[in-house]
């Protein structure tokens, strides 16, 4: 199999590797790239996710958050958005929502449950707190709480919260499903973190007596836009990913070298290096933009493995991918340019050179010389067939007749024999098929119970050959029955016929008999009874 470079290269905006950057604690899981529950509904649970690279203050953000505070609509305690420079670790359960007692800190509070002692008002509140003091009677309340649009927002609907930062300004403007929720402005860096603009960013939630699941998806945001530029071939097209858009709210500049520059995932194929910008637009209209260079250089170039083989155990093929100065990566990991292949698979390497790269495969199959086999000598029922089987994969073959086929049918006594050969060698074979009369048995046509010791009783007589006397039954001239015996073994004198209380003379017997390769015979005839 031969295939040429690689045409597509696959990136992604905002949701590339944004998985690995955060750090997961306690009854938070992963479920999507850009998803996480952070608690499940069970009691007193807590679960944070933090980002591992901390970002400053000193620059202004923008993100969306997708936030779903469960289907319990007395459920807890709710979710925080959160800065604080102490660690990645997780929170504290229940009331405290996963940031009680973190200090220093900001946060934005989701609050679903009324604590009386934290002086909660009775509807589900946002607020803006510092250093993880969540009781809104004291003065490390900064804005808020506020209440929802929606009186309950544990409805099982996910909702839209923004938080906009301008450093310049020092101003943070939060908003919930596209409406203004608060704003506060003041020197954060300075009043809180003591002039040190350097903060981890994430999400706490918890659980207590009550429960909900609690869940949080990452939209668009410029904490994690530093995307690297890629290089690809000439020639070559690369998969841009946007996200975060609804339908068709994506404007890709320039259109140049787009498939569509209306797409959250257009592909590609600039002649020149490119500086591509796109404009994203979400359910609240509001607008996004990032920013990619896609640089183009190298030659492209391909390799031949060679076509799928078949080869014979032992032997060793060396596949070579031919292309000077590359780096390669073959299916097991190994990096030299050429593969010892010595066991049936598919082998396969990338090259890479000059940031262009291409692949190939190839499909060995390794096989041994062919031994024929056709049993051990053999005696059947006469009328009866065996069909002798030499088959082996790859194989041609030769009867003693000339035919050619894999299997031979055989109805006569005789010897037999094959030649079986393929590309590792060849092998005979031979049987002798003998033949029998399998359905003999011995039925006396005389008998006489006089008391001398011989031929006294009437019975059946076989050897192996027969399995069982269904029935036998002994009628006299005129019709009568005088003697009958049933599911008996062949020589068995205790179901023999005496004949003592009969006049001597020419009876008929009837008896069914099983033999041993299945058939059910019917054997009739004549016997004199003698005295």
């Amino acid at each position: 199999m031969r295939y040429l470079f690689i045409p597509v290269i696959l990136l992604g905006f905002f949701a590339h590797s944004i998985s690995a950057q955060f750090i997961v604690n306690g009854s938070a899981v992963q479920t999507g790239d850009r998803c996480w529950t952070l608690t499940p509904a069970q009691n007193f649970k807590v679960g944070s996710i933090w980002n591992e690279n901390k970002i400053s203050l000193d620059e202004s953000f923008d993100i969306a958050v997708d936030v779903f505070l469960g289907c319990n609509r007395s459920g807890a305690d709710g979710i925080v958005f959160a800065f604080q420079p102490v660690g990645t670790s997780v929170g504290v359960a229940g009331q405290g929502i996963g940031i009680g007692g973190v200090s220093p800190s900001i946060a934005i509070e989701l609050d679903v449950f009324q604590n009386f002692d934290e002086n909660d008002p009775n509807f589900d509140h946002a607020a803006l707190i510092f250093n993880g003091i969540v009781n809104h009677g004291k003065p490390n309340t900064l804005a808020g709480p506020k209440g929802f649009a929606t009186a309950n927002i544990k409805d099982c609907q996910f909702h839209d919260l923004r938080v906009v930062w301008d450093a310049k300004l020092k101003k943070l403007d939060s908003y919930w499903d596209c409406a203004p929720l608060f704003s506060y402005t003041g020197d954060i860096v300075k009043n809180i973190f003591n002039g040190n603009p350097l903060v981890y960013w994430g999400f706490t939630a918890a659980t207590g007596g009550a429960t909900n699941e609690q869940k949080i998806c990452i939209k668009n945001n410029t904490f994690l836009d530093n995307l690297p530029d890629t290089t690809i071939c000439v020639g070559q097209a690369v998969k841009l990913k946007a996200s975060g858009g609804v339908n068709d709210t994506y404007e890709w500049s320039p259109t140049k070298g787009l498939s569509n520059p209306n797409i959250a995932e257009p592909i590609a194929q600039p002649d020149v290096t490119t500086l591509y910008k796109v404009l994203i637009k979400d359910k609240c209209q509001r607008a996004f933009r990032d920013s990619l260079t896609v640089k183009v250089g190298g030659t492209p170039f391909s390799f031949d493995l060679g076509k799928d083989s078949i080869l014979c155990e032992g032997q060793t093929l060396k596949l070579t991918a031919n292309v000077p100065d590359g780096q390669y990566r073959w299916q097991d990991g190994s990096t030299q340019m050429s593969y010892n292949a010595t066991k049936t698979g598919v082998y396969g390497v990338k090259v890479v050179k000059n940031f262009c790269s291409a692949t190939d495969s190839i499909r060995l199959k390794f096989t041994q010389a062919p031994v024929a086999t056709l049993g051990a000598d053999t005696t059947l029922c006469l009328k009866n067939k065996i069909i002798l089987n030499a088959q082996t994969e790859g194989a041609t073959y030769k009867w003693q007749d000339g035919s050619p086929l894999s299997n031979l049918v055989v109805y006569k006594e005789g010897r037999y024999f094959v030649n079986v050969k393929n590309r590792c060698g060849e092998s005979n074979a031979a049987i002798f098929v003998a033949y029998e009369d399998c359905h003999k048995l011995f039925i006396p046509n005389a008998f006489s119970p006089n008391g001398d010791g011989q031929n006294e009783i009437l019975t059946i007589f076989a050897g192996d050959n027969v399995i069982n006397i269904n029935t036998f039954r002994i009628f006299d001239r005129w019709g009568n029955l005088v003697y009958q015996a049933d599911n008996f073994k062949a020589n068995d004198v205790l179901f023999g016929w005496n004949g003592l209380r009969y006049l001597p003379g020419v009876y008929t017997y009837f008896a069914e008999v099983l033999f041993k390769d299945g058939v059910t015979e019917i054997r009739t005839g004549d016997v004199t009874l003698v005295k």
